[in-house]
């Protein structure tokens, strides 16, 4: 059993070099990749009838963004290098601190994978090791399994391995058959079938990893993977979020397939992802995501409550000057902020003790005992309820198994 961490870290090694030469070659085809997009000789490369890469396809991309073709590729280049940096980067950083932890190494593998598809553009375009490069699709349904197992390796509930094991092979057999639908070893109904059943299939597997995720934060997770897990949410929720907000504001839904702008700040956005895995998995300010949380939560429902309740009192101030037989005065607006600023510091007492008690419970117990041992201290003149209030906060705030006192000359040991 000790030897399967080393066969791990082994094959995730092997991995991370295999795609490591893949982004190299992309990397390499940058030169032809330039030249060809400014002198219009692109090849034109398809897979399942749609075009990856074409003259008229870049020319379009680059009038969208009001660029000539020089301007285009310059951006396109740069835009994917920086992308790149940062998941490599992270990557390094986690590898350096691996120390024999294979889901580190598998992290690592996963940052320095995921900027492969857009490298893959450059391969596209130069077509240098083209047939090797586009293998590296085939390794997607890792992912998945990564979502999985995150934080810590380790497969919860453990009967989900089995089903979490199908969805990762169809994954599998849709990447290959998306590679080469045409080859002759695939009977021609083969892609129709597996695309009608397999994508439903593969889709499922992000409810049972969010299943999964939910159980072990739950049920498993000690207070460290809460943290580690609470990081990679917060980030998901904030992609998520501006994914959805991104189509109301400009009435485009399909913004992760945008040509234009919207397609680079939806990368923009996923940059959200090393940078939030990166803190999880290197254990780095783990615990200040939930001053984030908390601070978010308490001043979105302050600055609700202090809007309803300015406008509200405009309102009500004004129907009651013109009951009176008055105007709408400017007094109307100056008496509100005053309100506002005299309610300020009451609501927000009222609101972070709410939030405390609803979602932070240990802690508010905890500042609640250690406020009440205070007033203890200034009143009390006995030395034994002195002992006992110090012993009965210890308990309630670190919650120890066993609680004793030693005081110094003396001979007895209280608990």
């Amino acid at each position: 059993m000790r030897g399967i961490p080393r066969i791990r870290i082994l094959i995730f090694f092997a991995l991370l070099v295999i795609t490591l030469s893949q982004e190299v070659l992309s990397f390499a085809g940058i030169p032809l990749y330039y030249q060809r997009v400014v002198s219009r000789t692109l090849p034109e490369v398809s897979f399942q009838g749609q075009v990856k890469i074409s003259n008229e396809l870049v020319a379009a991309n680059a009038a969208v963004r009001g660029m000539d073709l020089r301007a285009f590729a310059i951006y396109t280049i740069v835009t994917n290098l920086v992308n790149s940096l940062v998941y490599f980067g992270i990557a390094a950083l986690i590898l350096w601190k691996a120390q024999g932890e294979w889901f580190r190494w598998f992290t690592a593998f996963i940052l320095v994978f995921i900027p492969g598809g857009g490298l893959f553009t450059f391969t596209l375009a130069s077509q240098i090791g083209f047939l090797f490069v586009s293998t590296g699709s085939i390794l997607w349904p890792l992912f998945l399994l990564y979502l999985y197992l995150f934080p810590n390796g380790k497969a919860v509930p453990l009967w989900t391995r089995w089903p979490m094991g199908f969805i990762v092979g169809i994954h599998l057999l849709f990447q290959v058959a998306y590679l080469m639908p045409n080859a002759s070893i695939l009977p021609p109904a083969f892609w129709s079938a597996l695309e009608t059943l397999g994508i439903p299939i593969i889709f499922s597997g992000f409810f049972l990893i969010l299943f999964s995720q939910v159980y072990r934060y739950m049920r498993v997770s000690d207070q460290i993977e809460r943290a580690q897990t609470r990081w990679v949410i917060v980030g998901l929720a904030i992609i998520v979020l501006s994914l959805l907000a991104l189509p109301l504001e400009t009435g485009r839904f399909d913004v992760m397939n945008d040509g234009g702008y919207l397609g680079d700040i939806s990368s923009l956005l996923m940059l959200l992802i090393p940078i939030t895995i990166g803190i999880s998995v290197l254990r780095f300010h783990l615990f200040d995501i939930d001053v984030i949380i908390r601070r978010t939560l308490q001043y979105s429902l302050i600055t609700g409550i202090l809007v309803l309740t300015y406008f509200g009192s405009v309102l009500l101030l004004q129907n009651l000057f013109t009951l009176a037989g008055g105007s709408r005065s400017p007094a109307i607006v100056v008496l509100s902020t005053l309100i506002i600023a005299a309610l300020f510091t009451p609501i927000r007492l009222r609101v972070q003790k709410l939030i405390d008690r609803r979602f932070y419970r240990s802690n508010y117990d905890a500042a609640r005992a250690l406020n009440e041992f205070t007033q203890i201290v200034r009143d009390e003149v006995e030395f034994a309820q002195l002992e006992s209030a110090l012993l009965d906060v210890v308990r309630e705030t670190f919650q120890p198994e066993n609680a004793f006192l030693w005081i110094q000359g003396s001979k007895e040991i209280k608990g």
